[in-house]
């Protein structure tokens, strides 16, 4: 990255920003975290803006939708819907640079929907599919999307599925991590005590979340130099 770009990246998860590596080594990242709580997605945007960041980014995980994602697919969505229904479009030239550099991934570009909660049943997942039209959803996305909009600034976002469309999530999932984006052991454990029948589904979204990881960092190996793509935009300041 040069001098003219500052680029800021919300996440949810601690792992999430340890998959960025490459990036990281550019000083004048700024990264933070939400700890999947909707509240601190909007605190960790509206700092990314404070901070001076020129560009934004939603980055992390993302739960599946669509029947034919699986874990590890990586989703650069062209818009994504908020969580009241509005469609809100990614910078096009931004995100036309990041496909090129990423393609080799061959990401889904279908839209993502935000939701200020985690969409943990099968048939949750399925009529917010129906309803929304996506193909994905998170917690982070909207709050970039709402902070860029009132900076004016360009945002992008590159996730990749983790839980999928059959895929429940257990109560051990929703409970175990820390605002600071850690996992929170003691509340895991604490979950399976009571309910031991949801280790399965656990130990399944733990290997479905390894999947995506990989996949985060083999976009960060592509494109955390190049702030994925920005610096394929061809101009000193692309806004």
């Amino acid at each position: 990255m040069t001098a003219a770009f500052r680029l800021g990246i919300l996440a949810g998860l601690r792992s999430e920003q340890e998959t960025l590596v490459t990036a990281s080594r550019d000083s004048s990242l700024v990264v933070a975290l939400s700890g999947a709580r909707p509240e601190l997605a909007k605190a960790g945007a509206d700092h990314l803006v404070a901070a001076g960041c020129t560009h934004l980014i939603s980055y992390g995980l993302a739960g599946g939708l669509a029947d034919y994602l699986a874990a590890g697919d990586l989703l650069l969505p062209s818009e994504i819907v908020t969580p009241d229904g509005s469609r809100l479009s990614v910078d096009p030239a931004w995100h036309c640079a990041a496909l090129d550099l990423l393609g080799e991934l061959r990401p889904a570009t279908g839209a993502l929907v935000a939701s200020d909660v985690a969409i943990a049943s099968v048939a949750a997942k399925h009529a917010l599919a129906q309803r929304a039209g996506a193909v994905a959803v998170d917690m982070e996305s909207h709050e970039i999307a709402d902070a860029a909009a009132r900076a004016g600034l360009p945002w992008l976002v590159i996730r990749a599925v983790a839980d999928e469309a059959d895929q429940v999530l257990p109560p051990a999932a929703l409970v175990g991590v820390t605002p600071a984006g850690a996992t929170d052991l003691l509340a895991v454990l604490g979950s399976l005590a009571r309910n031991p029948g949801q280790l399965g589904a656990l130990i399944r979204l733990g290997r479905a979340a390894g999947a995506a990881h990989r996949t985060l960092k083999r976009c960060d190996l592509l494109g955390g130099s190049l702030g994925f793509g920005l610096l394929q935009l061809g101009s000193a300041n692309p806004l």
